[in-house]
């Protein structure tokens, strides 16, 4: 019952919002699970809590300003990248449509597979599985209610809202078992990094504004300088913002790059 071209819009998004997972998400992942598997082994569950959260913050630091800046350059990103052919101006308003509310999970599915990783180290397989048998469920009611009032947005919402509850319910049953997670200071950063980025987001947003206003958008040219000014200004705002709250994880990847 949806309208042509709902699904490829979907599947575009959806390739979008996993951009930034695979190219920070794996890698987070990939170097914190071999500590995590380490300190389980040892039954150093303080250490383990204090690695989970590490991991978090470093996810937050990149998926939540790549969320934002997502949201807020969506259709110009999707108009640089797949507006030609077949694929013409409604397209690319349906996909980025999609991606606004695709985005709003990126977070939390950056966040769980940390988590996830963790009930892995502990030897764990069961409750992550019982986790999304339910959270299965929640999606299907979600997307039933939803597709209704924001058609193949619903479903993108829907996904976003079932990756939150995911994450919510994977580390509100881990947090039992690990009573020593350094929450203050998790909570305290990632409110730090949202800060940063939604503030980075709001100067964007009124720069994409002026520089739209005369631009050409039939010339690759200036929509590759639109959004390549968009983006750099973003980034430079975000990384000034999150060293100057003092954001701990940022000197790690500052230590690490160099």
């Amino acid at each position: 019952g949806l309208a042509e071209g709902s699904i490829s819009a979907l599947n575009f998004a959806n390739k979008l919002m996993f951009l930034p997972f695979n190219l920070f998400v794996v890698a987070v992942n990939t170097a914190v699970f071999p500590s995590l598997s380490a300190l389980a082994a040892r039954e150093n569950h303080k250490e383990l809590g204090h690695t989970m959260v590490f991991g978090l913050n470093l996810i937050g630091i990149f998926t939540i300003p790549a969320a934002v800046g997502l949201f807020v350059l969506s259709r110009p990103i999707v108009r640089l990248l797949f507006e030609r052919g077949a694929f013409d101006a409604n397209s690319t308003h349906m996909t980025a449509f999609a991606l606004q509310f695709f985005v709003f999970g990126l977070f939390a599915q950056g966040a769980y597979n940390v988590i996830n990783r963790t009930y892995y180290a502990l030897q764990d397989t069961k409750t992550p599985v019982k986790i999304s048998i339910i959270v299965v469920v929640l999606n299907l009611i979600f997307s039933l209610i939803l597709i209704r009032h924001l058609q193949h947005g619903g479903l993108a919402l829907a996904n976003s809202l079932a990756a939150l509850i995911n994450m919510t319910l994977a580390y509100w049953l881990l947090r039992r078992r690990l009573p020593d997670l350094p929450e203050r200071r998790l909570f305290i950063n990632l409110g730090k990094i949202l800060a940063a980025s939604l503030a980075m987001g709001l100067g964007v947003h009124l720069l994409n504004g002026l520089l739209a206003a005369g631009m050409d958008f039939a010339s690759l040219k200036s929509q590759i300088w639109h959004l390549g000014l968009c983006m750099t200004s973003g980034l430079a705002v975000y990384l000034a913002l999150i060293m100057l709250l003092r954001v701990e994880e940022v000197q790690y990847v500052f230590d690490r790059i160099r």
